[in-house]
C-alpha cells in the first residue's frame, strides 16, 4: 500500500475553512448589497435633484423672468448621476434643459444689446 495516499488527519484545518466560508460568504454578500444600494441611492437622489432644479428654473423664468440659477448645479448632479449608472431618461431631460438654457441666454443677450448699432 505504498502507492495509496494517506487520508487527512487534520480536521482542525477543515473546520477553519468551513468557518471562514460560513462567515465570509454572507459578509461579502452583505457588503456588495450595501455598495449597490448606496449607488442606487446616490443615483436616485441626483435624479430627483436634477428634475426639481430644472422645473424651478423653468418656472421662475416663465413666471417672473428670473434668470435660471441652477445650471451649474444641474451639470454637477448630472455627472454624479452618470457615475452611478444613470440612464437615458435624465439625459434626455438635461439635454432639453441645456437647449432651453441656451435659448434663454440668447434672448437675454438680444434684449440687452445697446441700440444704435454698437
Amino acid at each position: 500500500m505504498s502507492g495509496a495516499p494517506e487520508p487527512r488527519k487534520d480536521k482542525m484545518g477543515d473546520s477553519i475553512i468551513v468557518a471562514l466560508i460560513t462567515a465570509g460568504v454572507p459578509s461579502l454578500a452583505t457588503l456588495f448589497a450595501s455598495l449597490w444600494q448606496n449607488r442606487l441611492s446616490r443615483r436616485h437622489s441626483a435624479k430627483q435633484s436634477i428634475l426639481q432644479m430644472c422645473m424651478e428654473d423653468q418656472f421662475n423664468w416663465e413666471a417672473f423672468k428670473k434668470f435660471p440659477m441652477n445650471y451649474g448645479r444641474i451639470q454637477d448632479e448630472y455627472s454624479v448621476y452618470h457615475k452611478n449608472g444613470g440612464n437615458g431618461e435624465v439625459t434626455k431631460r438635461v439635454d432639453e434643459y441645456n437647449q432651453w438654457y441656451k435659448s434663454v441666454e440668447n434672448s437675454m443677450r438680444s434684449t440687452n444689446k445697446p441700440k444704435g448699432g454698437k
